[in-house]
């Protein structure tokens, strides 16, 4: 088909279809059940595709592995293709149907066209494959086209991944510190938040680099120096912001289950003379919601060491009301958007709905995110315990808190 294309100056597109949740099915209703879904999904695409291009003398439809798919278009442009992957997609809308029942599965779809995005099908597979990706990490269910822009991107990512390797964290790593407030505005804790400058890239935005880092097995090692720097400044913030101070640290979702980092923990303690209730771990609540039992009990285990554990990012998944009674925590942070949304006029009801039902468990409420002086005073009337956001303070390294603190001072009085 691409000779085809090439010799005659035709346009010629691949479809790359990696199909949402599949995993799930084959977990809950088992692997027979997860190939006649595949099965069906197949014979879908095929009289699909077989509309579209008005033949069916060969097949366009393949299934490379798992529930991995390719469909050759070809006289097919990015736009004539589009609208073929639109169709597609209206296959999955709420999930998808066929005789044996309904199914929660969704696609996510890379477009590459001959011959601006590749001239061989390797690479078109390729290029078609990482825009594929890229219609997953953003959401699943929808349709990705192949860029330089997106190349671009995946080498950066790329280089962040090599990078990260070889990462010297003393002299590339450091820490910035966030300070939270208490309804009376006493300085109650601070988050470490860290940061990473490169000598070679420089600096590099948490959010691109910790998941990269937790996918190449780089996570652990960054984890523990985070924790060990921030206990190595804990007298200095204690000497600034007050003895009775609490630090959140985030620790890394891939921790989950080991007893390496444990132990790791317990060697540090010891060695900074730390006692553990002065910290809190964090976690997301995306994470919280997907474990185990067995991470529930690791979670409890950092628990009998004496560390406060938090769920963070509440308000961004799926948590149900027995989730929220199961959880191991002693901390709710309400991430920014829930902060944004309780705090209109039409839904100040269930701040306070919310804030009480932690409260009941002995759950004390953190929001984030608070960046206006109506939010702060409408989570406040909700007996909020903690607020952490831009209008209180913006992270900074440590040098720089004792002058953030005598400012916060002064314009309290003067307010």
């Amino acid at each position: 088909m691409l000779l085809d294309a090439e010799k005659h100056q035709k346009q010629f597109s691949i479809i790359y279809i990696d199909i949402d949740n599949f995993k799930f099915v084959n977990d809950k209703y088992g692997h027979e059940i997860g190939d006649e879904l595949l099965k069906a999904i197949s014979a879908k695409f095929n009289y699909l595709i077989a509309i579209a291009l008005k033949r069916n003398d060969m097949p366009f439809v393949y299934r490379l592995s798992g529930d991995e798919f390719i469909i050759m278009l070809p006289e097919y442009d990015n736009d004539s293709a589009s609208q073929v992957c639109n169709k597609i997609l209206k296959l999955f809308t709420n999930g998808f149907n066929f005789e044996r029942g309904h199914f929660a599965v969704t696609a996510s779809l890379g477009l590459a066209s001959y011959p601006q995005d590749g001239s061989s099908i390797t690479q078109l597979i390729s290029n078609a494959d990482l825009a594929m990706y890229q219609a997953k990490n953003t959401g699943k269910n929808r349709l990705a086209h192949y860029s330089n822009e997106l190349a671009k991107n995946d080498r950066q990512l790329k280089e962040i991944e090599f990078l990260l390797k070889e990462i010297n964290p003393e002299a590339e790593l450091s820490l910035n510190y966030m300070p939270v407030i208490d309804h009376a505005d006493n300085v109650k804790g601070c988050e470490a938040l860290l940061r990473w400058h490169s000598p070679q890239i420089g600096p590099v935005s948490p959010a691109v680099f910790i998941p990269i880092a937790e996918e190449t097995g780089v996570f652990e090692m960054i984890d523990l120096w985070v924790i060990e720097q921030s206990f190595k400044d804990y007298p200095q913030l204690q000497s600034i912001l007050g003895e009775q101070l609490q630090v959140s640290i985030n620790i890394s979702s891939a921790e989950v289950h080991s007893d390496n980092f444990i132990h790791k923990l317990k060697t540090l303690c010891h060695q900074y003379g730390i006692t553990p209730g002065d910290f809190v771990l964090e976690i997301t609540e995306t994470f919280a919601m997907e474990q185990s039992s067995d991470a529930i009990q690791w979670l409890e285990r950092l628990r009998q060491l004496g560390f406060k554990i938090a769920i963070d990012d509440f308000g961004t998944g799926y948590t149900s009301l027995m989730q929220m009674v199961d959880y191991p925590v002693d901390i709710i942070k309400f991430d920014k958007q829930l902060v944004e949304r309780i705090t209109q006029t039409e839904r100040r009801h269930l701040a306070k709905a919310l804030i009480d039902l932690c409260h009941i468990q002995s759950i004390q409420v953190v929001a984030e995110g608070i960046e206006t002086s109506e939010q702060s005073r409408c989570l406040w009337q909700a007996d909020c315990d903690i607020q952490q956001g831009f209008l209180i303070a913006k992270p900074m390294p440590i040098d720089t808190l004792k002058q953030w603190l005598e400012e916060h001072r002064y314009l309290e009085r003067v307010v």
